[in-house]
């Protein structure tokens, strides 16, 4: 059972090498290689995220219908995945496009890859809630897939110190276009023997009864679960002010430092810490801590982190033990979002015996890519706010601005974490409490 769900959890590998090109670089290749204008780029991925977001319910609600008919998620890697690795090489090789047709390929590439993409994402996250029942087995799969997830983005951002380095544009094009041939062969593999792992895995709950599918239904049990709409609006603040700090160290590794290796090696600090971390986080949860309560402690970590970068960071030694602890804190954040999720689908109020995990999840990821797409964004509208133009002079006198902007948004994302989270506490304790005093009325029925 543990090597199935080591399976499992081993796709994350892939789909975070490929998820991290994006995340990490696809501005940056937008305004740096093909000289988009930052603006125009940032709101290019914000388009293409909501694009992402918009399809991942549909999808699931699709499958969620034809559940009687494709029990299992194999069609879906199937199409899913090659899809999706041919997207990846055709926008990282966009240079090779004439330029007045560049803005146009890049955009319709874009929305390949997203759709490609949420064919094989959506199924395969889930699949936790069909791989495995319990609250301890779940926190440990989840940990797994965080893990996979930091060593596919550790190996990313280890290449792109390579990459990062070079000033002549052509070969920053030829190292694109290495990584991305590279890094969807990888995807591809992955994906390969994680399906071998979950092919007969049922997405149908065993005692389930599949009676028709309600649309209105399950508006209504997302509306109602309270602690589910928590979970959607914790994991919505945490994609909207935390994933802009990758982009942002790698602008302020290149105008600040002066150093665009400095920012290669710095992402790779980042993910190797959330990747060792883990395990802390881990044994907090299953032995001292209840989940909700660890990850309020790793929000007041990364709370800490981003107030030492406040202060200020004057070289790349700094600027590695920044990283280094937001990256142990952010571990921890990703992991526990995920598990809540499941967690509080399970305590959902529920009339009839249909479940509409599938679809729940659907709006979960659409809810994580809309504000990913968002964080995004936000740092193409800061760069352009302070006149960002590609190795402009300008640039290095603002960039510190840039940077702090960055920061101080983050921090505010991890105060609201916080706060969110205790209103999650306090309604995990009321389900406590009514179920034991179900528990004792149902005694003294039976005493009686």
């Amino acid at each position: 059972m543990r090597f199935q769900h080591g399976q499992y959890a081993l796709g994350n590998m892939g789909k975070s090498s490929i998820a991290t090109l994006f995340d990490y670089f696809a501005l940056f290749y937008l305004t740096d290689v093909l000289g988009i204008p930052a603006l125009i780029a940032g709101n290019l991925i914000l388009i293409s995220l909501v694009w992402d977001g918009v399809t991942d319910p549909w999808i699931a609600i699709l499958i969620d219908k034809l559940r009687k008919h494709f029990s299992t998620v194999k069609l879906y890697f199937l199409v899913g995945s090659p899809c999706t690795a041919i997207a990846v090489f055709s926008f990282f090789n966009a240079h090779h496009i004439p330029e007045e047709f560049m803005l146009l390929y890049t955009t319709l590439v874009l929305l390949f890859y997203r759709t490609a993409y949420t064919i094989v994402d959506v199924p395969h996250n889930s699949l936790l809630s069909f791989i495995a029942t319990d609250a301890r087995q779940r926190t440990n799969i989840v940990a797994m897939r965080i893990f996979f997830s930091s060593l596919g983005r550790l190996l990313v951002t280890a290449f792109s110190v390579d990459f990062l380095v070079n000033d002549n544009v052509q070969s920053i094009q030829g190292n694109f276009s290495h990584a991305s041939l590279l890094f969807s062969i990888f995807f591809l593999l992955i994906m390969a023997i994680c399906l071998n792992a979950v092919k007969r895995v049922s997405i149908i709950h065993l005692k389930e009864s599949l009676t028709e599918f309600k649309f209105f239904e399950l508006l209504k049990l997302l509306w109602f679960n309270k602690a589910v709409l928590i979970v959607f609006s914790v994991t919505a603040v945490t994609s909207i002010t935390t994933h802009a700090l990758g982009s942002g160290i790698i602008y302020f590794a290149k105008y600040g430092l002066f150093d665009e290796s400095k920012g290669g090696v710095a992402l790779t600090v980042l993910s190797f810490s959330q990747a060792v971390f883990l395990f802390m986080w881990m044994y907090c949860a299953n032995n001292l801590l209840d989940v909700w309560k660890t990850s309020i402690l790793a929000n007041v970590f990364l709370i800490f982190s981003l107030l030492i970068a406040v202060v200020g960071i004057s070289n790349h030694l700094q600027l590695y033990a920044f990283c280094f602890l937001a990256g142990a804190a952010l571990g921890g954040i990703y992991m526990f979002n995920w598990v809540l999720l499941p967690m509080s689908i399970d305590h959902s109020p529920r009339e009839n015996l249909r479940r509409y995990d599938l679809s729940i999840f659907g709006f979960y990821t659409l809810t994580n890519k809309i504000c990913h797409g968002l964080s995004l964004a936000f740092v193409g509208w800061v760069l352009q706010f302070n006149d960002y133009v590609a190795d402009s002079k300008l640039v290095e006198s603002t960039i510190n601005d840039v940077f702090l902007t960055i920061l101080l948004f983050s921090l505010v994302g991890s105060i609201t974490c916080i706060g969110l989270l205790r209103k999650l506490g306090k309604i995990n304790s009321n389900q406590v409490n009514d179920l034991n005093s179900n528990n004792d009325k149902i005694y003294q029925d039976s005493a009686t």
